[in-house]
């Protein structure tokens, strides 16, 4: 039980980590290639 739960811990913060990335990689995409919004 201990040790799912920390597996369950470390997913959510991979996905986390992952959710942040794509918000850093997306907007840097927008600042390097402007559109109109």
């Amino acid at each position: 039980m201990g040790l799912s739960n920390v597996s369950g811990g470390v997913r959510n913060v991979n996905d986390g980590i992952g959710n942040l990335n794509g918000a850093i990689f997306y907007r840097i995409e927008r600042v390097q290639n402007p559109s109109n919004e």
